[in-house]
């Protein structure tokens, strides 16, 4: 605004009154020097102390984001101070504008120093770590309890992505940076793609690594040794400036993507296996119309809902062998079954027979909750599950059919005949260890505790009817 009144202020009443103005100018400007002197030591001590709250930007490293700060401090007092420079000779005689000049320049000089010696700081890093950390090898192995080969892991030090990254902001800020940083910088898309492409390679190993059950790992185990050769130079021969990294990584890539897909089908066949017995096997075989029915009512609609639920079993049993012969293919390609692929096999069969437990159990759980007595007790529980004739022979009261077994169609004939169904899933799936393709889960079947547990809720519930049966008849 001054000056666009250029010429009025040359007329000496008004420079009298402007050089008043003048005096106060100097002395905000004063005071804004000492405010930026504060911040300025303030920020340096939280900087040289890595505190949290240290001025530095978020998204800058440590030394170009500090001489960023103390950048933008020099331009804050740079441009008053230009200003005040072209004010008359008599103002800048006066005491009031030699001690601003004199704060200001000892601030800038401070400012100034502080970059300069950041940068030199920096610098004699650069210069002791930078072929130190380049000369390490590529990878390096870290032990872990979740594996016995131990994890292997990048090594490419944090200090070499601190130096590029700083090198990035420092040549940002036209400051000049050591050749030596140049020569590194200039290789910063090479590094970060090499980097990276390691990183997927370990990564992808130590998951497979972890993953891998104890009776699965024996069957790759020509496999891992095969990724472990292939890892072995950037272990124990490849560093940073060594010749040959490209051709390292692209034979890594392959063998352990090729071990990977390896593992990966192993796990899906397997994940396709508990996807078929907890969705499909877990809805109860025993399925009850709404409202009572007589037992041949009764049984009618069980055997037409019974056989296509057999038959789906009996299929969804044919895929789960299918799958198992497709991990044989991947795994084994045509070699002779090993005891490492029997063990495998014992596993996968520990499995099956878990889900057709599973089903078994929830079918009968069902059943016995349908039969519970106290149900029927409570007006708002289930619906009988029959409609049964009483007759008067001989002033005695005669069921038809019986409740208890006449070995053809008496109530408890129809529940053993419902279990016997029930049981009759580990008929259907066909053995995954079977060499001729036969044979069944039967016998292992009749060895579960837990059915035979849940057999005997069924039995106690039915007798529980068959006694208030007995007691309302008497």
């Amino acid at each position: 605004m001054l000056d666009s009144f250029e010429d009025l202020l040359n007329r000496p009443i008004i420079q009298d009154e402007l050089e008043k103005k003048h005096i106060n100018l100097l002395e905000l400007y004063k005071q804004d020097l000492k405010t930026v002197a504060s911040f300025f030591m303030e920020g340096k001590n939280l900087i040289d102390k890595n505190d949290e709250h240290a001025p530095i930007s978020s998204n800058m490293p440590p030394v170009s984001g500090a001489i960023n700060w103390t950048t933008g401090l020099l331009e804050r007092i740079k441009e008053p101070m230009d200003r005040l420079s072209s004010l008359s000779q008599s103002m800048q005689d006066r005491e009031e504008y030699k001690d601003v000049q004199k704060l200001y320049a000892s601030l800038r000089k401070n400012l100034k120093e502080y970059n300069e010696q950041k940068v030199k700081q920096w610098e004699k890093v650069v210069e002791e770590h930078t072929e130190d950390q380049l000369n390490k090898f590529l990878l390096y192995r870290e032990p872990t309890p979740i594996a016995e080969e131990g994890f292997v892991r990048v090594n490419f030090d944090k200090i070499l992505v601190a130096m590029l990254r700083e090198v990035k902001y420092l040549l940002l800020l036209d400051i000049t940076v050591p050749e030596r940083a140049q020569l590194l910088y200039k290789e910063v898309d090479t590094y970060r793609m090499q980097v990276g492409r390691l990183e997927i390679v370990t990564t992808t190993y130590n998951e497979m690594l972890a993953k891998l059950l104890p009776v699965e790992k024996p069957l790759l185990q020509d496999r891992i040794e095969k990724m472990d050769e292939a890892l072995a130079d950037g272990i124990n021969t490849l560093t940073w400036n060594s010749k040959g990294i490209e051709k390292f990584i692209r034979n890594a890539e392959a063998v352990v993507s090729s071990v990977d897909e390896v593992v990966s089908k192993m796990k899906k066949n397997v994940d396709e296996i508990l996807k078929i017995m907890e969705k499909d096997w877990k809805e109860p075989l025993f399925v009850r119309k709404p409202k009572p029915l007589s037992p041949d009512e009764f049984m009618a609609d069980h055997d037409a809902k019974i056989g296509p639920r057999m038959e789906d079993i009996l299929k969804q049993g044919k895929e789960i062998v299918k799958f198992i012969k497709d991990t044989n293919d991947t795994v084994n390609k045509g070699k002779k079954k090993s005891d490492t692929w029997n063990e495998y096999i014992n596993y996968v069969n520990s499995l099956i027979i878990d889900g057709i437990t599973n089903s078994i159990v929830k079918s009968m759980q069902d059943l016995a909750q349908q039969i519970n007595l106290n149900n029927y007790k409570n007006t708002a529980g289930n619906p009988p599950l029959f409609d049964i004739k009483v007759d008067l022979q001989d002033r005695e009261l005669i069921f038809d059919p019986p409740i208890v077994s006449n070995k053809i169609n008496g109530i408890q004939d129809i529940l053993s005949k419902i279990m016997a169904d029930f049981i009759s899933v580990a008929v259907q799936v066909p053995r995954i260890d079977s060499q001729s393709g036969g044979g069944d889960y039967l016998v292992e079947i009749k060895d579960q505790f837990v059915i035979f547990g849940a057999t005997q809720i069924i039995t106690q519930n039915f007798n529980d009817i068959l006694n208030a049966t007995n007691e309302f008849m008497h």
